[in-house]
Order: structure tokens, then C-alpha cells, then sequence
């Protein structure tokens, strides 16, 4: 018996003219050292939820006055959603006093912080 899908799924599906169920997309966290953690796979709407709750724990774990460069040179697609997570991280560090930076940044997502007029907030240090 087929598992239901949700409205989202099906839409999705039927933009890509097929009717398979659609994968969801993740972003994966690996800390390298104190001061970087990797980022890998998509930040697109699909993981935007889960992402953002994880990159808070990374950046709890920082100490106020610290450092952390998030290196997104791993990225496989990042959307407006990916974005905007990228921005709430910023504010979220801002909040405890971690400076947090982007590291390798997509140039398209770069291009879309520019034409959303939000670049400042994406690459300040």
C-alpha cells in the first residue's frame, strides 16, 4: 500500500512532471576544529528548519567573545531560504556575542544577498 504524500510533495512532483516521491534535502554539520565547522549538502527550504536549529547549537557552542567561521565551500545548492537561515544565524551570534563567519560562499548566493540588498548582513564580519 503507497504511503500518502503530502500537498507539498505532490506539487513538487508534478513540477517535475513525475509523480516520485520527493527526497528530502539535508545539511550536514562537521565541526573540523573550535573555530570551523563545515557545512555540507543543501540549505534549501526543504532543510531550512532543521538546519537553523543546528547551526544554533553550533553557535551555543561558541563562547561570548569567540569565533566561529561556518566554511560553506561544501555546499551543494543553497535557495532564499538557505539565505535567510544564513542571516538569522548572523543575528543569533550577534545576540551572544560570537562573531560568526561565512566562509566560501556560493557566488550565487551571493549574487542573491546582493539583489535582495541584504549582502551586508550575509558578510559582515
Amino acid at each position: 500500500m503507497a504511503m500518502p504524500r503530502s500537498p507539498l510533495a505532490a506539487g513538487a512532483a508534478a513540477r517535475r512532471g513525475g509523480s516520485e516521491p520527493v527526497v528530502a534535502m539535508r545539511l550536514g554539520f562537521e565541526r573540523r576544529d573550535a573555530s570551523r565547522v563545515e557545512l555540507r549538502g543543501a540549505l534549501v527550504f526543504a532543510s531550512a528548519a532543521a538546519a537553523h536549529a543546528e547551526g544554533l547549537r553550533h553557535l551555543a557552542a561558541v563562547a561570548a567573545g569567540g569565533g566561529v567561521d561556518f566554511d560553506c565551500a561544501a555546499l551543494s545548492d543553497a535557495d532564499s531560504a538557505g539565505l535567510a537561515v544564513r542571516i538569522e544565524w548572523k543575528a543569533a551570534a550577534r545576540r551572544r556575542g560570537v562573531r560568526l563567519r561565512y566562509t566560501a560562499l556560493p557566488d550565487s548566493l551571493v549574487r542573491l544577498a546582493r539583489i535582495s540588498d541584504v549582502e551586508r548582513l550575509l558578510l559582515a564580519g
